[in-house]
């Protein structure tokens, strides 16, 4: 399997670099924002899926990319930078850094991924499918042949069970919405209010 390297947005490893640079001399050389020295991996678009189009024949179709995580590793905890791109791609702004459940959950599945998939024959964009209204997340490991999905958020409380390594995700998230949606079907706005974003910790 060949992993593909996303390039991000315009501007984003240097936004986000210096965005981390200025959190850290805010604190103590002691107490930086992971706890060591920080690294970036390779930046992963978000995909974000309204409730609404999970009656679609290809609801995966209908996700578009609302945000960049750029991995961050090399500390005592993992994190994700927010990155956001401007509506003409021109230029890009810091979101924030997510710790905790969401970050190591991701690292991990991701190893999981690179291990399993390592015969897979063809190249693979790593993304990060979001489904706010159902509180689901999974890394989208997306092939011209071959889709495959690890579920982050799974158990209860969310994030204990054990990660496991998919080839389909739209039955189950329509199981989830079905359970949570009136008998008028899909057809309804978004739970939530139909905002974008990504699940936080």
């Amino acid at each position: 399997m060949v992993i593909k390297a996303n390039k991000g947005p315009l501007h984003g490893l240097a936004v986000m670099q210096q965005a981390l640079e200025a959190r850290a001399t805010r604190a103590a050389v002691f107490s930086t924002p992971l706890g060591g020295a920080p690294q970036s991996g390779s930046p992963v678009p978000v995909y974000h899926l309204p409730l609404i189009n999970l009656g679609d024949d290809d609801p995966l179709a209908a996700a578009s990319v609302t945000s960049w995580r750029y991995p961050i590793i090399g500390g005592i905890e993992p994190g994700l930078a927010d990155i956001r791109q401007s509506d003409d791609d021109s230029s890009a702004s810091y979101g924030g850094l997510s710790q905790g459940l969401l970050a190591r959950r991701f690292i991990q599945a991701s190893l999981l991924a690179e291990q399993a998939l390592a015969a897979a024959p063809e190249e693979l964009q790593p993304r990060l499918l979001d489904v706010p209204a159902l509180q689901f997340a999974a890394l989208w490991l997306h092939g011209d042949l071959s889709n495959y999905f690890v579920s982050l958020f799974d158990g209860r409380p969310a994030g204990t069970a054990p990660l496991r390594l998919v080839t389909e995700v739209v039955p189950d998230l329509r199981a989830r919405a079905a359970r949570r949606l009136p008998p008028t079907g899909f057809a309804t706005p978004p739970l939530g209010g139909g905002q974008s974003g990504t699940p936080t910790n």
